[in-house]
């Protein structure tokens, strides 16, 4: 075995294959494991074609395996070496780090042709270490996969208060539409922050019935957290006992979402659920009796934009207006699809009443005003830096906020005017704005169209892990206690350090 790694140098494939697998592993929650193919075969080709060019040159195929080998390393590690330094220092530019890693090349290359002797010792210590690298993403990865086949099986069982619900005699069944427009702030903080006077669109909510919970904070700072504990009725630490502050393991929340309790309650009452693509692996239900996608939209991937992102790639792509059209388009790729997603979803929603028969409950995640920020105030694609400063990203929230108020009148009122029964709507942000700080993130959009004067039973302060209490137990017979209202920021990195905010809203 070792004579054949000594004679084999298949470092160059191994160092293509780990930059891959590595990014994978560590955003394997929010991608799919398919997601890797097509770059890690158009990365294996490349370092192939690499090494090829090198031989026809250097006429040894273990010397070119590791000049190959060590450019490969350079060109796949720039991107997080220059994200660090922009991050931690402020030294990220390409016109300091990119002459440093070019003497890189060139010197590890003249020390490679002229210095190294024993090629087969040097193979086989490049090939072990590439092997070695390979294992622990690999581990990882099965990890995961073996933790979510067993999660995937672990359906929640309902509580037995969710026994009793159903419809009382004589009525007919309501669609229950659950509208989240992702970091949507309260119209307070619109106001101090932006700017922005949303009095329009807030009037004409009241003037159609929706209750405006003026005073409603989420009950979780982050996407996932919030909708996880909205959709099962209950705070995280009721649901998964106390996690450790310190852990990143979102994985528990991936089978409170997929089988949620409000999902699981409204087909026991005889719903059909609907849902849409979103392009987040947590809020989107591919099982669904419905599931609503536009489909292929082509173009690179979003993990595809990571891994250029991360690889030497990124001065390309900090370079994209000199480069040729195709390559600009696909760069934006994430964000032509989140336009397009979100668009989709948009022009959808309105035409569910009159598309699909019998009582539905609809999730809706529309990932707006959320960044990116790919809307016009018109409607228009618009494209920014990925990186913005407070004055661009406030201006371009503004606007896209002002084509989002728009296109939700007119849905909201087709879906009113083409319901044969009065519908029940919940339209609501998960958390606030992205610039926002632990206390202003938490104060959101909080609407309800509540039927047969539903609205007599809502509140000011009410956040959204009441909102299916209170909607199940006026319309379905339901006996649930209402929560006392709490809300707890946490920052990404650590999603289960919870720091109390109090609602202080006047």
């Amino acid at each position: 075995m070792i004579n054949k790694l000594r004679q084999w140098p298949l470092h160059p494939l191994l160092v293509a294959v780990y930059s891959v697998l590595a990014l994978l592993a560590n955003n394997i929650s929010q991608v799919k494991p398919s997601a890797a193919l097509r770059p890690l075969v158009i990365v294996c080709g490349a370092a192939i074609l690499l090494w090829g060019i090198i031989l026809l040159i250097v006429r040894d195929v273990k010397r070119s395996a590791m000049l190959a080998s060590w450019w490969l390393v350079l060109f796949f590690i720039y991107g997080h070496v220059y994200n660090f330094l922009e991050l931690h220092t402020g030294l990220g530019r390409h016109r300091f780090l990119l002459p440093i890693w070019i003497g890189l090349a060139g010197v590890g290359g003249w020390w490679i042709i002229k210095k190294v002797r024993d090629l087969a010792y040097a193979t086989l210590v490049l090939t072990g270490i590439g092997l070695v690298l390979l294992v622990y993403p690999l581990i990882q990865l099965g990890i995961y996969g073996f933790r979510s086949q067993s999660i995937s099986g672990e359906q929640h069982r309902l509580p037995t208060e969710f026994a009793s619900l159903q419809l009382p005699q004589g009525q007919t069944s309501p669609d229950v539409y659950y509208i989240i427009l992702d970091a949507y702030a309260r119209d307070d903080v619109l106001e101090s922050f932006f700017g922005y006077d949303n009095s329009a669109f807030s009037d004409w909510l009241r003037e159609k019935g929706f209750y405006l919970a003026s005073c409603s904070q989420t009950n979780y700072s982050q996407t996932e957290l919030s909708l996880a504990s909205s959709l099962n009725l209950a705070y995280l630490d009721d649901l998964l006992g106390e996690l450790p502050a310190d852990s990143q393991d979102r994985l528990p929340l991936r089978s409170l979402l997929q089988y949620n309790a409000a999902r699981q309650a409204f087909h026991q009452l005889g719903y059909n659920f609907v849902a849409f693509e979103t392009g987040f692996l947590f809020s989107q239900f591919e099982d669904a009796d419905v599931y609503l996608s536009p489909g292929s939209l082509g173009g690179l991937s979003g993990f595809e934009v990571l891994l250029v992102k991360t690889s030497g790639g990124l001065a390309l792509v900090d370079a994209t207006s000199l480069l040729p059209h195709f390559f600009q388009e696909s760069i934006h790729a994430p964000e032509k699809t989140r336009y397009r997603q979100v668009l989709y979803t948009l022009d959808e929603l309105s035409k569910i009443p009159l598309s699909i028969s019998g009582p539905k409950f609809v999730f809706a995640h529309i990932v707006a005003p959320h960044s990116p920020l790919v809307f016009g105030s018109d409607g228009q694609q618009v494209y920014y830096p990925e990186s913005l400063d407070d004055a661009t990203y406030i201006r371009g929230y503004r606007r896209e906020l002002a084509y989002l108020n728009q296109r939700m009148q007119g849905i909201l009122q087709k879906i009113l005017a083409d319901s044969s029964v009065p519908p029940i709507i919940i339209l609501q942000a998960d958390h606030g704005h992205d610039l926002a700080s632990p206390d202003t993130r938490m104060e959101i959009l909080n609407a309800y169209f509540l039927p047969e004067d539903g609205e007599n039973q809502l509140y000011s302060t009410i956040s959204p892990v009441n909102s299916f209490r209170l909607i199940f137990n006026r319309y379905f017979g339901g006996k649930f206690d209402l929560l006392k209202d709490r809300s707890f920021f946490s920052y990404y990195q650590t999603p289960f350090a919870f720091k109390y905010v109090p609602n202080e809203c006047k």
